[in-house]
């Protein structure tokens, strides 16, 4: 029997990253598209477990890829979705 549970709707998340942020990131490891789910939640300031469910549920404004069976998340979409062009998808109740 699953539990209900209801979650209040969260703001999108409306940062825009500085160049210095932004270069930070693509030259992480030298040609880094990619980061790991740890630290990809941490720029959009969620919980790594959203993330994962986001990439399970299909419900987030961000799709993973996965490399070695790891979920990687495009420093470009995390780039796009803090200056606030994608807005996070809505969850089915």
């Amino acid at each position: 029997m699953a539990l209900a549970t209801t979650e209040t709707p969260r703001k999108a998340h409306t940062r825009t990253l500085s160049p210095d942020e932004f270069r930070r990131l693509t030259e992480r490891t030298g040609v880094a598209q990619h980061v790991p789910t740890a630290e990809a939640a941490a720029l959009l300031n969620v919980a790594p477990q959203t993330m994962r469910r986001w990439a399970c549920e299909g419900s987030g404004p961000l799709r993973p890829i996965r490399i070695n069976g790891r979920l990687r998340w495009s420093v470009e979409a995390i780039a796009t979705v803090l200056s606030g062009a994608a807005q996070p998808a809505s969850v089915p109740a």
